[in-house]
């Protein structure tokens, strides 16, 4: 996992034991890797991704697996690289 994991979302994984850990490790992962600006930190009690304003909090209720996060991670980065750029691009 990417080196800018952050211990206190590191210690809410452990807090918590998540029925869903595997696959929230995967979208972290993915999330942290998909572009160096991203940053976590803990929000409203639960994991939350930044760049310039928070992009999302993850705490899933419905189940998933970590092979549908694996599977689908191209759309995630995507979608994060998109966000960075749009944030720093020049205002209109």
């Amino acid at each position: 996992m990417a080196a800018r994991r952050n211990s206190d979302v590191d210690a809410w994984f452990e807090a918590k034991q998540h029925p869903m850990e595997e696959a929230m490790q995967v979208v972290r992962r993915v999330t942290l890797e998909a572009d160096p600006r991203i940053e976590e930190s803990i929000k409203w009690s639960t994991p939350t991704y930044s760049y310039q304003g928070n992009i999302f909090s993850f705490n899933p209720a419905k189940k998933f697996d970590a092979g549908d996060v694996e599977r689908r991670a191209g759309e995630l980065v995507e979608v994060l690289r998109s966000w960075c750029e749009w944030k720093d691009a020049p205002s209109s």
